[in-house]
């Protein structure tokens, strides 16, 4: 049998956290989150504890992405002329995000309950609520990596084809591959029960199960990193690729058409198109990446763990990418709503300029019932003037020359 020391000095340990896993004391509740101790801490080791701060951060990254989500399926519900096939495949994408960030509130949030918590009862609350919040942002998180896809495909085909009604009826395919390719992928996850407390996660809230009281073997590392990859990052990746592609293609399209004189009368608003399209893979990529450098550079500092300690440099850059993967995985509600609807003049028009406007108007009318007398004066002035001058073309009136 591997001595769990032996265990601990495996280079091949998925995450930093893992080899904390394996000096868990029995004291504590295997399926609670807790504060995890260094045994021999100093100025060089510590322990692996990025503390409450992450879940915070990811409740407020969350909640502005619930709301830009919103914002987005309102403007899609209030204005029917603007229910363009891109503004629906927009919708659909502003819906998985809502899932996906209010599941990370939820996560969050029972982190923060439970944490550090030793009732049994309470732990086992704690690991339903973070299988259910597991599994449905792992499902809702790959249907919006295939919105993503998807909404790039459309503007490919509308753009460099000019084949808007084709893009149009893929749209009822689209919704049955984006919805359901990602039940094949979760629900055996869940059936397996792979899902669950990932005490590993940089941002504390649950995705694929570590169980903390056994030890770690080479191979349950090499599963574990295949389970991580197929729940998500494999998608993640292949999404970056594909939106890079697509997206890339379009801008050379763009920029070929914009330089033939046929078209030349039209170079500004293609420019324009141009960079606004840009902005979709640059903002996702901003958002979605550091989940991916921080799974990556977890296994590539496993090796320098010891006796559940890493060392400062690696623990400040685990803080880091716990709190920059916070904002950005929840991140993408808010993000599209800046793309869709901020730097949309119609959609700021729409749902901003004109309901302020009249606003503006009603408050106006409001405060005129408070100054009746200036309005009064105005009215009997207004009324004395048109009564003299009634009078004085009645005493003018001179009989007309025939």
């Amino acid at each position: 049998m591997v001595s769990s020391l032996q265990v601990l000095e495996s280079p091949t340990s998925i995450y930093p956290i893992t080899f904390i896993a394996a000096n868990i004391t029995p004291s504590f509740a295997p399926l609670c989150p807790r504060q995890y101790n260094c045994s021999h801490e100093n100025s060089s080791s510590v322990s692996f504890d990025i503390g409450r701060i992450p879940s915070y951060v990811a409740i407020a990254s969350s909640s502005l992405s619930c709301l830009g989500s919103i914002l987005i399926v309102l403007a899609f519900l209030l204005f029917r002329d603007l229910r363009t096939g891109a503004q629906k495949i927009i919708t659909l994408l502003a819906i998985a995000d809502f899932i996906s960030a209010f599941g990370y509130i939820i996560g969050s949030g029972n982190f923060l309950v439970h944490f550090g918590e030793r009732d049994s009862r309470k732990c086992k609350v704690f690991e339903i609520v973070c299988e259910v919040q597991a599994s449905v942002t792992s499902w809702s998180s790959l249907c919006s990596f295939g919105w993503t896809l998807v909404l790039a495909f459309y503007f490919y085909v509308v753009i460099v084809y000019d084949r808007k009604q084709l893009a149009v009826k893929c749209l009822p395919l689209h919704n049955i591959v984006a919805w359901g390719a990602p039940l094949l992928v979760i629900i055996p996850l869940v059936a397996l029960g792979k899902l669950g407390y990932a005490p590993y996660a940089a941002s504390n809230w649950c995705f694929v199960k570590h169980s903390q009281d056994e030890g770690l073997s080479n191979k349950d590392n090499v599963l574990s990193i295949i389970i991580i990859l197929v729940a998500g990052k494999f998608w993640e990746i292949l999404t970056y690729i594909g939106v890079i592609a697509i997206y890339a293609h379009i801008a050379r399209y763009l920029s070929q058409r914009r330089r033939q004189q046929y078209v030349l009368a039209q170079a500004p608003r293609i420019e324009q198109a141009e960079k606004r399209l840009m902005f979709i893979p640059i903002v996702f990529l901003i958002l979605r990446i550091w989940g991916t450098i921080q799974y990556f550079y977890s296994i590539g500092v496993s090796g320098r763990n010891r006796d559940g300690c890493i060392p400062h440099e690696v623990q400040i850059v685990f803080y880091f990418l716990g709190i920059m993967q916070a904002i950005g995985d929840p991140g993408q509600g808010w993000g599209n709503a800046i793309l869709y609807i901020f730097m949309s003049p119609v959609m700021r028009e729409r749902l901003f300029c004109k309901p302020c406007k009249r606003s503006i108007r009603r408050i106006g009318r409001a405060l005129s019932m408070f100054a009746p007398s200036s309005d009064t004066e105005v009215q009997l002035s207004a009324s004395a003037e048109a009564g003299q001058d009634v009078h004085m073309s009645r005493g003018d009136e001179r009989p007309l020359a025939v």
